[in-house]
């Protein structure tokens, strides 16, 4: 779909008046607006039923239709289209909205914003404050609590008193909430522009503990102070998630779980080991992304991302065919930043990012990666049971043929009987 636009959003508005119904744009726009800030989206507030909206406009999505919300489409992009909330007017609709920031109307033809709530006060005080009893407006939607973390840690605000201390106490009702909408703030907020005031925000309301407890359990896990000067293993990570710039869902969720195996892994001996909580921290990962439902693909390579994180820091050891199979992962570059930040969050300097940078580079520079010499239905095929060292045998292949002891198929499944046939 195309990007939304304020042109469009303001012809919204005029159609509807024209059918005689009040409308303004509404929200986010409107504070986006007074903070000078182009916004992502545009949403309408009007007079009109459902059934009047879809009427006037030729192209309409119900997407809430049962709570008064339509998407209309035009010149490719969506609007969101409300009814008035509350007694059906303007003045009621603003009384149960969540926050007063978000509460404010905007008449796009003088230009005028209507203020039924504040807003404009909390907007340059730099407060999120809830409308109206905050218990209420978090009883009609616990996920509000999350948006609350959103808006204060992106716009740096603070959280008004009152607001934040009846949030802090029914975080327990987001246990209510379905897990896709609990991921999708989650991710806004750890993709935000500030993930770490996020965190602490989250942390401070007791909402870490409850979406998120094996990031909690990090806390107080010691670390080699030599190799670790900036404290436990949890504030390793939020330092490291301060060093990072607008995130991928990936990378971010990389970053926050990359040391999630350390607390079960910690051994102490001449001093910490945390000897194999890379495949530790994958699992947890992996438990996780599929509480919170990530889609497949994005689980597949954030479990990557925390399972191979150590690799790079090994990369000047590495054979040539290793190395180039490690610099051809789909998800090298988020590796890469993932490395950087954990250097950069620990005393570990960048030589490794830097030669890593520019092997990467080299690689790209050569052409796209060969087409793997076998697949898993060829492992099948010569007799092999489907399971984890799939994985194993067919990053072996690569790396030999790199190193130019393999050159075809043929050659390739030869090797693979006389290297793993005993596993058949």
């Amino acid at each position: 779909m195309s990007a939304p636009s304020r042109l469009a959003a303001d012809a919204i508005v005029r159609v509807l008046r024209q059918a005689g119904h009040e409308a303004c744009l509404v929200g986010g726009c409107v504070r986006d607006f007074a903070l000078n800030v182009s916004p992502q989206d545009y949403d309408v507030a009007t007079s009109a039923s459902v059934d009047a909206i879809r009427s006037l406009f030729p192209q309409t999505v119900p997407v809430g239709a049962a709570f008064g919300t339509v998407l209309v489409i035009r010149d490719g992009a969506p609007y969101q289209v409300s009814t008035f909330r509350g007694d059906g007017t303007a003045e009621g609709d603003a009384l149960r909205r969540d926050f007063t920031i978000n509460a404010m109307f905007l008449d796009p033809e003088t230009g005028e914003v209507i203020d039924y709530v504040g807003g404009r006060n909390d907007l340059a005080a730099g407060i999120v404050r809830s409308v109206g009893n905050a218990g209420d407006r978090f009883a009609e939607d616990p996920v509000r609590i999350l948006r609350m973390v959103r808006l204060a840690a992106a716009l740096r605000f603070s959280i008004a008193a009152a607001t934040e201390k009846t949030a802090a106490d029914v975080t327990p009702r987001l246990s209510s909430v379905s897990p896709e909408r609990i991921r999708d703030e989650l991710v806004s907020i750890f993709t935000g522009p500030d993930p770490v005031r996020g965190l602490d925000l989250l942390d401070r309301l007791g909402i870490l503990a409850l979406l998120l407890p094996e990031v909690e359990e990090m806390k107080g896990v010691a670390q080699p102070p030599s190799y670790h000067p900036e404290g436990d293993v949890y504030a390793h990570t939020r330092l490291a998630l301060s060093f990072l710039k607008d995130p991928s869902p990936v990378l971010a969720f990389g970053v926050l779980f990359h040391d999630l195996g350390k607390p079960a892994a910690m051994t102490v001996t001449d001093r910490i080991h945390f000897y194999g909580h890379e495949e530790r921290g994958a699992e947890t990962a992996r438990k996780i992304c599929s509480r919170l439902k990530f889609s497949n693909a994005d689980t597949e390579s954030i479990v990557l991302l925390v399972r191979h994180h150590g690799d790079l820091c090994r990369a000047g050891e590495m054979h040539p065919g290793k190395l180039a199979r490690m610099l051809d992962r789909p998800t090298f570059e988020e590796e890469l930043e993932l490395h950087r930040v954990d250097a950069l969050a620990g005393p570990g300097g960048l030589s490794t990012w830097k030669f890593l940078k520019a092997a990467h580079e080299a690689r790209r520079a050569a052409g796209p990666p060969q087409a793997a010499l076998l697949t898993g239905k060829d492992l099948i095929e010569i007799g092999f049971a489907p399971g984890p060292i799939f994985r194993e045998i067919l990053e072996s292949v690569e790396e030999e043929r790199e190193e130019g002891r393999i050159a075809g198929a043929e050659e390739a499944r030869a090797w693979v009987l006389r290297q793993f046939g005993h596993t058949r």
